[in-house]
């Protein structure tokens, strides 16, 4: 047997985040605000209206690239 594991990282802080969360009753999905691209976006399980929440949760960053919806409609 080991006691020791090769994995000594540091584990991830833990933060409130903002959510939107399913408002359906049998459902229970989620997702992160800062992973989002909508304003009111629809649950990806069930289709049903999210709203604003919180979680307790770890800190992970949105490192994808996405262009300012203003540069988009300047090249129209």
């Amino acid at each position: 047997m080991s006691y020791y594991s090769k994995n000594r990282t540091e584990p991830l802080p833990n933060v409130d985040i903002e959510t939107w969360e399913c408002t359906a009753d049998g459902c229970k999905g989620w997702m992160r605000k800062n992973f989002s691209e909508d304003d009111s976006p629809s649950c990806p399980f069930c289709g049903s209206e999210m709203e604003n929440g919180t979680r307790h949760t770890n800190s992970l960053q949105n490192n994808t690239f996405r262009k300012p919806a203003d540069a988009e409609q300047k090249k129209a």
